[in-house]
Parts: structure tokens; sequence; C-alpha cells
């Protein structure tokens, strides 16, 4: 009588051989409840499936070893076959236990469903559906991801269930959302690319690469997008080949920056620095502009000041080298006077002008002759005479 052969209690279940295990559970960012520590891994998966099974002949357990052949469908009645037959000789079975590790080409487990066959001793038995788990082959390095959905999850935690271990050293990949429902708006890690581009390329070999981080105090951290087919309203860009690159920031719109944002009344300053750190110009968030005393370019001080032999006074003045308060003195006759602006002027430029609208009035300053941050002052009228009155002093 031809024999007849059952496989009862299949299980297939991924085989993760590596050279190197050490394995404890992974941690994502701040806590809550991600797993604890850190799994590693060295070495790398193989490209197999392990099928356990329990084989009958005419209703009893075998016990020997046969010869079996297994092939990969992609339909239900396993009549398309996707990759080559799978023969394993000598299979050794055990009250009808065996177990065998079978080699799959991981293209095959690109998230489509499969189902295996099973042939022992030319007679064919069943057609069974491979259920999720083999499928992490295709996650080994180099996989690529494919869905007709727009959700992709990696270590996703959605306010019920425990999230996936991450096999890294402080983190390698980790993403995460949580929502209030599954149509809202989320993103733990969204990339998108249509050639000649990046749409997401990170790269570290000892410093930052990149880190954003918002959720309070206004969010953001970084947010860049939104282009139409003619222009793009925010663009930051440099040439990544080139090691000497300028960064291009460009804004179709305002390009605004903040200062002391939360009010906290901190000093707060935008300022641009050299190659040796120093400060070559600053905006504080009062609106006061400064650079340092040897750069050419900006005002540095200015005074508006009553110049005469007697009651000379300053009656407003700014002074944006060291914010020392410019002080005037009276000078040895009509019309002159002694502007201290306590720094050196030596290298500096300078305009006077006189403050007069009844008649014509000129004035001319030089840097004092004992103390270069002073300049001497003299007002005239148009016979030359010396004239008490207004100047307006402005340094460069």
């Amino acid at each position: 009588m031809k024999s007849r052969w059952l496989i009862v209690g299949v299980s297939i279940v991924i085989v993760m051989l590596a050279l190197m295990v050490s394995v404890s559970l992974a941690q994502g960012p701040d806590g809550g409840n991600e797993a604890q520590d850190i799994v590693s891994i060295a070495g790398t998966v193989s490209a197999k499936i392990s099928y356990q099974g329990v084989l009958k002949e005419n209703g009893q357990p075998v016990t020997g070893s046969r010869d079996m052949i297994f092939r990969l469908y992609s339909d239900s009645s396993c009549t398309i076959q996707v990759s080559n037959e799978i023969t394993k000789t000598g299979v050794q079975v055990t009250d009808g236990l065996f177990s065998v590790d079978l080699e799959v080409d991981p293209d095959n487990f690109n998230g489509q469903a499969l189902w295996l066959e099973v042939e022992v001793g030319g007679t064919k038995i069943g057609c069974q559906e491979i259920l999720p788990v083999p499928y992490a082959l295709s996650l080994r390095p180099g996989a690529v991801i494919t869905t007709t959905t727009t959700d992709v999850r990696l270590n996703y935690s959605f306010l019920y269930g425990a999230p996936l271990p991450i096999f890294s050293r402080e983190y390698g990949v980790y993403a995460k959302v949580e929502e209030s429902s599954l149509t809202s708006t989320g993103y733990a890690v969204y990339g998108s690319a249509n050639t000649d581009g990046y749409a997401g390329y990170f790269t570290n070999s000892s410093g930052t690469g990149v880190y954003a981080r918002g959720g309070s105090d206004g969010a953001a951290d970084l947010i860049l997008g939104g282009n139409s087919s003619t222009e793009d309203n925010g663009v930051i860009r440099s040439d990544p080949t080139y090691t000497n690159s300028d960064i291009v920031l460009v804004s179709s719109d305002n390009v605004r920056i903040d200062l002391d944002d939360d009010a906290d009344d901190s000093d707060s300053d935008f300022e641009i620095y050299d190659e040796n750190d120093n400060v070559i110009f600053a905006v504080d968030d009062s609106g006061d502009v400064s650079q340092p005393l040897t750069a050419d370019g900006l005002l540095k001080a200015a005074v508006y000041a009553y110049c005469g032999s007697s009651g000379s006074t300053t009656y407003r003045y700014f002074n944006q080298v060291n914010g020392v308060a410019i002080t005037i003195a009276n000078g040895t006759s009509v019309g002159r006077c002694t502007i201290d602006f306590n720094f050196d002027l030596s290298n500096r430029f300078w305009i006077a002008m006189p403050v007069y609208t009844t008649s014509a009035r000129t004035i001319s300053c030089d840097i004092n002759s004992t103390d270069s941050q002073k300049l001497d002052c003299a007002r005239f009228d148009i016979n030359g005479n010396g004239a008490n009155g207004g100047i307006m002093v402005l340094v460069y």
C-alpha cells in the first residue's frame, strides 16, 4: 500500500545567527516605557528560516531519516513558484519531530505574501502560509522597506503595547510616535527622495551630525520646506564636497532673529566672531549695534553737547566701543571745549558739526596733544570769532 504522509504542528521561525551576540534590552531617548540598557550584535544575520514540524506516516510518528524538498510560492494554491527548490537530504526525524534550516533569498521577503510547500518521498504535503516573523530577514543591512501605506514604524509606541528592542549602542536607529489617534499628524522618522538628492543622510565620525529637538517654548527647532515650482521659501545650503564652502541662507521673505524671546531680561546678543573667537559684529536685544574699535564701517560713538568756555555739557551720547560715559570740559576761550570719548581715537575717523539755526557757524576738532582719547574742538562764527553753542560729533 502506498504510504500516506502528514505534517502537523508545523512552525516557521526566524533564525538570527551571529558570530558574537551580547543581549540585553535597549533604551530610547529620555527614558519612558522603552526597554532598558544596551543590545549589541557583531556579525551578520544568515539568510535562513527554521522549519519545524511533526511527520507521520500512515498515521504513525516517523523515526529515521527522510529526504525533503521545500518550495516557496506567491499564491495560496502553491502554483506560482518564486525561488529554486530547497533540497534537504537525510533529515533526521525522531518520534515524528524534525527541524531544518532553509537557505532562502532575502529578496523574496519584501513584504509579499508567501506560502511554503513540502515534498517528502515524492509526495507533496500541503501549502502553508509563511507568517510575519521570517520577514525580518529583509531588515538586514542594506534592506529596502517598501509599503503601500504611509506609516513606517521602528520601535513604535502608540499609547499602548511595548516597543521593539533596539539593536544598537546609543540608539543607532530610534523612532517613536505618540499621538491621540491613528489619524493624528505624526512622523517620527519620514524620508522621501526621487533621485538627485538625499531626503535624509546623516554621518558622524566623532561629532554631532544632526540633532534637533522641539516640543517646548515655541517648539520648532528647525523647520524648512514649502516650495513651489518656481522657488523655495527657505533654503540653507553649502557645498558638501568643498571643505571651505560658503553657507548660503536664502529667503523669499523675511529673515528673522528673535533675541530674548522668553522675555526673561537676560542679555541676548546676535554676534559674529572671527577665526580667533573675537566678536567682530554684535546686536543686542535693545537694538544697539557694535563692532570692534579697529573695525571700519559702523558708527562707534556720537555726542550732542554744548561747547564753550563755560557751561559745557553733554545732552546725549552713545559709546558702542566700551559703554563708558562721554564727558565734556570747558575750553580755555570762547567757543572751545574738550570731549573725552574714553577710547583711543588715534586710528579713527570723525565728523564735527555745529548746531545753530540763527546764523552760520563752523567747527573744527582734533586729537588732544597729550591724550588720544580726547578731541579738542573750536566753534566759530563766519568771521572766525569763537562762539559758544551746540555741536555734534560722530566717530567712525
